[in-house]
């Protein structure tokens, strides 16, 4: 668990960024298009800025990976986030209704095979249930979950190789995913060109990758530090596959409220590298 010192010292600097003036506020750059943003809202964590441009929103301060790791330690984040789905644990509940959309974005939208065995990366797995899933159908199978007590247990009940850290293309070593899916992840990341390239980093020349975000223009999930429109997942994909297509969907929140999502199918990375 992280310790209580840092849970603090965290806490403190989201009180910091709530107090944060209006004029700092309406200086930050957009993370994806660089242009001006403005104060727009604020919940119970953020200030929340939007950009004029591409509409992409953001908190007003940008924590560290280690910061925001505080937000999403220990089982019960898992609870809370999977109750509301009517899963109880790793091997009873809902789990059809949760994987379901999931394959379906994976091989109708994606048109994976199960022909030949490959390689799947999947950043933000979780506990690993897709993951199981996939090895079960053949293929080599790799997942990051930043959650370390989540991903000790979901490794062990699963038998899978599940890091306890957060992704970094670097720490793959060069090695090249066939598939790399990224399911209610990307949003809650510190830099999301960093994410983004490194994804397309690890997507082998012939792979895909999956994405699933939410789009909403109510921020008012304290856990979400990206708040996401189609245009500005078109403008930071487009850097990194030179092939995006964004598929509507939707699904149910926490509080039981339709939540609108697309899913981003995108291939042939373009080598660029976020600087």
């Amino acid at each position: 668990m992280i310790s209580t010192l840092k849970h603090l010292y965290g806490v403190l600097k989201w009180k910091i960024a709530k107090n944060t003036t209006r004029w700092q506020l309406n200086c930050i750059c957009c993370p994806v298009c660089k242009s001006k943003m403005q104060h727009v809202d604020s919940n119970t964590r953020f200030n929340i800025v939007c950009c004029t441009c591409c509409g992409h929103a953001t908190t007003s301060i940008q924590l560290n990976e280690s910061e925001l790791d505080i937000l999403y330690d220990g089982l019960s984040y898992w609870q809370k986030d999977k109750g509301h789905q009517g899963i109880i644990n790793f091997w009873e509940g809902n789990w059809d209704d949760f994987l379901r959309p999931r394959l379906e974005s994976i091989y109708d939208h994606a048109k994976f095979s199960d022909i030949s065995s490959k390689n799947v990366l999947e950043i933000g797995c979780s506990e690993g249930k897709l993951l199981h899933e996939l090895n079960n159908r053949g293929h080599k199978v790799l997942g990051f979950e930043c959650n370390k007590t989540l991903a000790e247990m979901g490794s062990r009940a699963f038998s899978l190789p599940i890091k306890g850290e957060r992704f970094t293309a670097e720490k793959l070593e060069g090695e090249k995913f066939d598939l790399v899916l990224a399911y209610h992840t990307i949003e809650h990341v510190a830099n999301v060109g960093k994410i983004v390239s490194d994804l397309s980093t690890a997507t082998a020349r012939n792979g895909k990758l999956v994405a699933e975000l939410p789009i909403e223009t109510i921020y008012n999930n304290p856990d979400h530090i990206h708040y996401f429109t189609e245009k500005s997942i078109q403008i930071l994909f487009c850097v990194y596959y030179s092939k995006v297509e964004i598929v509507r969907n939707g699904f149910i929140d926490g509080k039981g409220d339709y939540t609108k999502s697309v899913y981003v199918i995108a291939s042939n990375p373009t080598g660029m590298k976020y600087n």
